[in-house]
């Protein structure tokens, strides 16, 4: 192919965790079976998947779940979804509303567990616009046809249908315009089989815009409209529509036709109202509720409530509405319908409390999901309908204007008709994050805080497969540590293990399996008949039901009667290495010699191959057989592993046998070997040589069955340790356990089939069996030293874990206390009741007897200590018990108070999942960052910088004023560190300095604070009373600096506006300069140091770019030494005297909140890793080679023209969404090539001239390399 002009500076970006964060579901029959067999379809961020609910037992509980069916990114910006049914057809159909200005429609292929596009109707330009439909979908109940909407004046209509032969159809677009008009919401209304009706909150403002003096706004009236689509004239007219509340926001489609009255529920501020073109405001009264408020003295009266999500269960006969408040509230809302069908009343009843959702559905199984706006989502089982509750009736209002009476309930623990069935932990929205290594000899983990208000929590990340632990204890009977450990039937039919066998240096402990008492004991050797005093080797039951125990000095073979048959190696030599199967065995002397024994056929006795002894240079470290294929007598081939760094393959074929197929050489000696087929890339069964060597590194090579000859090898480094391996059962499937520093599985992916390799959330294990038991047939037993475990790994579809510990309010920064695994976290929540006027309520309350709804008086303040904070608790609460707790921290909430801010300064154990300290800010200040610095004038003592904000507002956005909190850090960690009784950090609180506006950046700069303070840069010192300043820049940046690097006297700056500028800071002139700053302004969120010259940072956009500093401006700045030159240069256009490169740019769709540069696997590259609101985990890697950049390239190119986009959209200009791609190819796009089918691999082989085995392992390799 012709080459390319690449830059200096080429990424290929990778994504680690998919965005968490739902825009939209819907609950649909898309398979095609029953309706209990209803899919859920989610959209985050880019990525449409598809999950199906299952029952499990957790502990000794049968619960609800969700179990992901597919995954898919469509490399577009989902913004709604939309489910029809064709009359007559079992089966639902997808309806999708994106930015790619089309609708299409998908069908689930469920035998190709692929979505297949039905059709792609262009109507608007791409992007997320005003004027483009999209922002809206409403599809008819009954399946004839849908509408997009707009946010501004377009509206359009398709049909749909299917053709004489059963295939779909869908119509050209009908126009429903109006200009000059805002859309609020849109649903579609229950008609039966009338003509189809969509109703739409919409607001006209063409009086606002012929208005000079600005008053028409006041006067404006938000409608509510009724568009009808006459299906026999195909044509749409704006059939009805009425003034409503001008607060309204949502509606929610009533049952009609014989199911129900029909018509909307409009949700306004504190009220829903009925409505339908049967019953107008000018005419009938109309139904109007306020939205229930709890009773208590915490509640604000005067706060108003307002719906956020809802939806519609319907049976034969009879429905009801469930609503949810922004409390979080579940409301049950029925209509109290007359005889001449006109609805005469809304009975409005509390349900439940679950966190606050963006979206509900409910499944015909009962199963409600919520898809949470922040923190974990959750997987309810509705218990009742809540029918007996406490009712609440509407009144009778002709003014729309006129508020309802409030209504108050009850705010009960717990109603039980709801119950939680799963949680699921999930990371939106992340504020921010820090990478670091928490516990010594682990990867570095990622610490992210997360979520808003009561359902805040920090969590770790970490790459790794749950392990269940089933049992634990220590082995007697025996001296040392255990060498080995294996299990065996006693039969072949028999289903599980009888015996487990673990080999001493000098002696053999064997342990019986009791199914009844579910133990395993030990028995003797007049039981088990295995040699004693003899260290094992291997052990084998045979095709024959013999027993096989392989030793150093030769074979017992023990018969099912309980009689033995031994054979002894030669004089002066023992056996070193040993492989089996039902019908194989094969021995390696210490002398070299290589012996093999073979099942025979017709007698049914192991017998010695005498007359094949092959010469094997060099002494043999390891062997091992595949299993035999079914209709085979014997495995094909034989790996041997050998001293001098080789391992080969013999054939154990009768004509040749032993004789030497292929030979691969490797960096170390092998230590372990294992034959066995995995599924490939391709989804085919491949047999596979899995390779362990001394130096801890893992590779495997596939062989062919025919030739046996070694290729397409991978390798992956483990640990320093060496490696052994054992193959173990993991959900029904075959997998491989590795064994080094950490214990590592090595699975095909479950989405691409591609090799997995893993570690376990487990300590080493040193060696490692499967054991299948009556209650655990997956199981896995372990040694660690002379420590038994039996293990169970539940599942390889999650390979990210988390440790979750929650926090009180929003987290707004976070900082690692020096030396330690222990985090600071700061937090603040607006318009919320600090803890301390909560308590000061709840004293007034109690003392005066009552209940009733209260507020917080300016004077009631609770007692604080005299440097404005109150004393700091340590939390010891223990949680009895883990499910009540879960389900009681789902229902949380923090009381609300308008202009109020609650805020906290807590210290957090991520690994123990404790608080251990909290500190309560007062004075209506609330915390915006922190940061550990070691300064210098205090003999380089650690102090911790808290920056806070006073009576802050965000609209508009301003504080009265700004400080700097000072605490001492006192931290004595104890000599065991596994002590759950260790004394947490303690903080001395100094003094605080005033500012006249929030600092907004700290960072320790050179034994001294580095402040950002609005735009101006500050270098403070400590003092006695209060901060010392020592340097300042005041225009520093253009606005208001959100984040500070350095390295060196080099200062990096990000600007919220005006993207990133270069600064030095000269120690003997005791002057702050910039020098350089980025010719385009950007909304800056982070950013990190990738070099001296080179910055990543992220904007509010969704965009990743990086900048680079000429190296001849950094050199000519560095070596300005006096700063005479520097600071004489002109400033260019109002900026600095030099301008930034733009290296790379690349569009995330999802906006980076942290950016950091590190190391995710030991000896792997450094990259940029980036956390996002939404949750995700992306990675950035540098190419290493320029060769590998031009094949990337290629491929990448490859994939646009291969694969056509599900919903449209061109991925280059996705990719370019606010600015062209530059020097990073999408990792994303080109891992889909493992699942196209072999044509169009073949052909992109072609084009990019490789193999497709050579394709698959750059590919591979790029992600193990860096990452996960």
């Amino acid at each position: 192919m012709a080459s390319v002009t690449i830059s200096n500076l080429h990424l290929y970006s990778l994504t680690l965790q998919a965005p968490s964060a739902v825009r939209c579901a819907v609950v649909g029959n898309f398979a095609g079976g029953g309706q209990r067999d209803q899919l859920l379809v989610t959209a985050t961020g880019s990525r449409l998947t598809l999950y199906r609910t299952a029952e499990v037992m957790i502990g000794d509980l049968l619960k609800g779940t969700l179990v992901e069916i597919h995954s898919q990114n469509v490399f577009a910006v989902v913004r709604s979804l939309g489910t029809y049914k064709i009359a007559g057809s079992a089966k639902e159909y997808l309806v999708i509303g994106a930015d790619t200005g089309r609708i299409a429609t998908l069908e689930w292929m469920p035998d190709q567990k692929r979505w297949q596009r039905n059709h792609l109707e262009t109507f608007g330009q791409s992007g997320v616009r005003r004027a483009v439909p999209g922002e809206y979908l409403a599809v008819d109940p009954r399946g004839r046809a849908c509408m997009l909407a707009s946010v501004e004046k377009n509206k359009i209509i398709y049909f749909l249908n299917r053709d004489a032969k059963g295939n779909l159809t869908i119509s050209s677009p009908l126009e429903a315009h109006k200009p000059r008009t805002l859309t609020f919401a849109l649903t579609a209304l229950d008609t039966g089989y009338e003509n189809p009706i969509f109703a739409a909150l919409e607001l006209d403002y063409t009086e606002c815009d012929e208005d000079d003096l600005d008053l028409a706004k006041d006067e404006v009236q938000k409608e509510l409209v009724y568009y009808e689509l006459d299906l026999g004239l195909n044509h749409v007219t704006r059939k009805w529509w009425d003034a409503v509340d001008r607060t309204a926001h949502a509606l929610y489609q009533v049952p009609g036709g014989k199911d129900g009255p029909g018509g909307v529920l409009v949700c306004g501020v504190d009220s829903i109202t009925y409505r339908h073109s049967t019953q107008t405001a000018q005419v009938d009264p109309v139904p109007r509720i306020a939205i229930p408020r709890r009773k208590g003295p915490l509640e604000d009266p005067n706060r108003q409530r307002r719906i956020v999500a809802g939806v519609t269960p319907k049976s034969k006969g009879a429905f009801f509405v469930i609503l949810q408040t922004d409390d979080g509230d579940l409301f049950r809302v029925t209509l109290d319908v007359g005889t001449d069908g006109i609805v005469q009343q809304l009975i409005v009843q509390y349900f439940a409390t679950i966190p606050v959702a963006s979206v509900i559905c409910l499944t015909k199984t009962a199963y409600l999901y919520c898809a949470s706006e922040s923190g974990d989502q959750c997987l309810y089982a509705l218990m009742d309908l809540g029918e007996s509750n406490e009712a609440h009736k509407s009144q009778d209002l002709k003014d729309f204007k006129e508020a309802p009476e409030p209504v108050y309930f009850d705010f009960p623990e717990d109603q039980g008709h709801v119950e939680l069935q799963q949680n699921f932990e999930k990371s939106n929205p992340t504020i921010a994050s820090h990478i670091a290594r928490l516990n010594p000899g682990e990867p570095p983990q990622i610490v992210s805080a997360c979520g808003t208000g009561a359902r805040s929590s920090l969590k770790v990340t970490k790459n790794g497969l749950a392990v269940n632990e089933r049992s634990r204890g220590g082995l007697g009977g025996a001296g040392g540590v255990p060498t080995g450990v294996w299990t065996t039937k006693l039969r072949q039919e028999d289903e599980h293990d009888s015996w487990v066998v673990m080999a001493y240096p000098n002696s053999t402990l064997t342990l019986q399996i009791d199914p009844e008492k579910e133990s395993i004991e030990e028995v003797g050797p007049e039981d088990s008949h295995f040699l004693e005093r003899a260290h094992t080797i291997a052990v084998q039951l045979l095709a024959n039901n013999d027993v096989v125990q392989i030793h150093t000095r030769g074979i017992r073979v023990i018969k099912p009667n309980g009689s033995c048959d031994d054979w002894e190696a030669p004089n002066v030599r023992t056996v070193a290495a040993a492989a089996t199967n039902e019908r194989q065995i094969a021995l390696a002397l210490s002398s070299g010699e290589l012996i093999y024994f073979e099942l025979d056929e017709d007698s049914g006795t192991l017998g010695e191959l005498e007359d094949f002894h092959p010469e094997i240079p060099g002494s043999i470290t390891c062997l091992s057989f595949g299993k035999i294929p079914v209709g085979n007598v014997r495995s094909k081939f034989l790996a041997v592993g050998c001293a001098d760094q080789t391992v080969r393959i013999l054939t154990t074929d009768v004509s040749s046998t032993l004789d030497q197929l292929s030979v691969q050489a490797v960096t170390s000696p092998p230590t372990a070997l294992q034959i066995l087929p995995m599924e490939d890339a391709t989804g085919r069964v491949t047999l596979f040589l899995h390779i362990g060597l001394r130096s801890g590194v893992y590779i495997r090579t596939a062989i062919d069955e025919r030739s046996g000859k070694l290729s397409n090898s991978h390798t992956r480094f483990l640990g320093p340790r060496a490696v052994s391996l054992s193959v173990v059962t993991v959900s029904d499937q075959e997998v491989l356990l590795a064994m080094s520093a950490r214990t590592w599985l090595i699975y095909p992916d479950p989405q691409n089939k591609t090799m997995k390799v893993t570690p376990l959330d487990y300590p080493p294990l040193d060696h490692g069996r499967r054991l299948s038991m009556e209650n655990q047939p997956d199981g896995i037993v372990g040694l660690q030293g002379a420590t038994l475990c039996l293990l169970t790994v539940p599942s390889v579809d999650n390979h990210l874990l988390t440790l979750s510990t929650p926090l009180q309010y929003t987290p707004r920064a976070l900082a690692r206390v020096p030396d330690t695994a222990h985090y600071v976290v700061v937090q603040a929540d607006p318009n919320t009741m600090p803890p301390s006027a909560q308590k000061t309520i709840e004293d007034q309350s109690k003392a005066n007897g009552t209940v009733t709804n209260g507020h917080v008086d300016d004077e009631d303040k609770a007692e604080t200590n005299e440097d404005g904070d109150a004393a700091m608790e340590v939390d010891q609460e223990d949680d009895a018990d883990g499910d009540t707790q879960v389900q009681k921290r789902e229902r949380a909430s923090n009381p609300r108070l308008p202009g109020q801010w609650a805020s906290v300064v807590s210290v957090v154990d991520p690994l123990k999942q404790r608080v251990l300290a909290q500190l309560e800010l007062t004075e209506n200040e609330s915390a915006v960052t922190c940061c550990f610095a070691p300064i210098v004038s205090q003999d380089s003592e650690q102090f911790l910088f808290v920056a806070t904000a006073k009576d802050r507002s965000l609209m508009p956005r301003g504080a009265s004023s700004g400080f700097i909190h000072l605490y001492r850090v006192r931290d004595d960690p104890p000599s065991d560190p596994d002590n759950e009784d260790m004394k947490p950090p303690e903080f001395e609180f100094l003094h605080k300095t005033a500012f006249e506006e929030p600092p907004t950046a700290l960072l320790a700069f050179q034994g001294r604070l580095l402040a950002g303070i609005g735009a101006a840069v500050y270098i403070y010192d400590v003092g006695m009373r209060k901060l010392l300043r020592k340097c300042w820049r005041p225009r520093a940046a253009a606005t208001t600096i959100v984040a500070l690097e350095s390295q060196g006297s080099r200062i990096i700056i990000a600007d919220q506006k005006e993207s990133i500028t270069f600064m030095k800071y000269d120690p003997v002139q005791n002057e702050l300069t910039p020098f350089a700053d980025d010719v385009c302004s950007r909304w800056a969120t982070c950013m990190t140091m990738v070099d001296y010259e080179t910055v990543a940072a992220g904007d509010k956009f969704g965009n990743l770019f990086l900048v680079r500093c000429p190296k001849d401006i950094s050199d000519e700045v560095d070596q300005d030494n006096g700063g005479l030159v520097i600071q004489h240069l002109k400033s260019f256009l109002g900026g600095t005297p030099h301008r930034l490169n733009l290296a790379g740019h690349f569009f995330l769709n999802d906006i980076p909140m942290s950016i950091h540069k590190t190391q995710l696997q030991p000896g792997g590259l450094d990259i940029v890793v980036w956390t996002g609101l939404q949750g995700t985990i992306g990675a950035v890697v540098p190419f290493a080679m320029r060769d590998d950049i031009q094949f990337f390239m290629d491929l990448e190119r490859c994939m646009r023209m291969t694969e056509p986009n599900l919903l449209g959209r061109d991925h280059l200009l996705y990719r370019c969404y606010y600015a062209p791609v530059k020097g990073c190819i999408d990792g994303d796009l080109v891992e889909r090539f493992f699942l196209l089918n072999d044509e169009w691999k073949q052909r992109i082989s072609g084009e990019v001239e490789k193999s497709i085995p050579e394709i698959e392992k750059k590919i591979i390799d790029m992600r193990m390399r860096s990452a996960f």
